[in-house]
């Protein structure tokens, strides 16, 4: 939650969680929701770091790591690495099959990812493909 005081604004996240349920800043457990990355790698690390700031204990992507942007083998490692739960976006859907009702422009983004993609050997590159394979469209929190 944010709240504004003389023209500044603060970050009341925690704050607010604390007084709304009585617990401790150790005891809450704050969530993070990112999505539609589309490779761009500078955005996301800029959100990343920010993230890093905010007492944030984990992070959910929603989906769409890849499409449009230059990097999306960064992006994968980026997500990978940082992420607790990470959805199928339709970007990233497209790039492992075909980009169904896309329109040209990012129909192209698409083929110019997975070129990208292929055009990785090893180990690195099995992970990436084989992260994005796993990818779930839904994700339920258990109770």
């Amino acid at each position: 939650m944010l709240a504004r005081k003389g023209g500044q604004i603060y970050d009341r996240g925690l704050e607010f969680a604390r007084e709304l349920t009585g617990r401790s800043a150790k005891e809450i457990a704050l969530r993070a929701i990112i999505s539609d990355i589309h490779a761009n790698l500078e955005a996301l690390e800029a959100v990343l770091d920010d993230i890093a700031r905010q007492n944030v204990t984990e992070i959910y992507c929603l989906g769409d790591i890849i499409g449009y942007g230059p990097n999306p083998c960064e992006c994968i490692d980026r997500v990978m690495s940082a992420c607790k739960v990470c959805l199928l976006g339709n970007h990233d859907q497209a790039a492992l099959f075909d980009p169904v009702g896309f329109n040209v422009s990012a129909e192209r983004a698409v083929f110019w990812t997975r070129k990208t993609l292929e055009s990785g050997s090893g180990a690195a590159a099995d992970r990436r493909w084989d992260f994005l394979g796993e990818l779930p469209r839904v994700h339920r929190e258990p109770d």
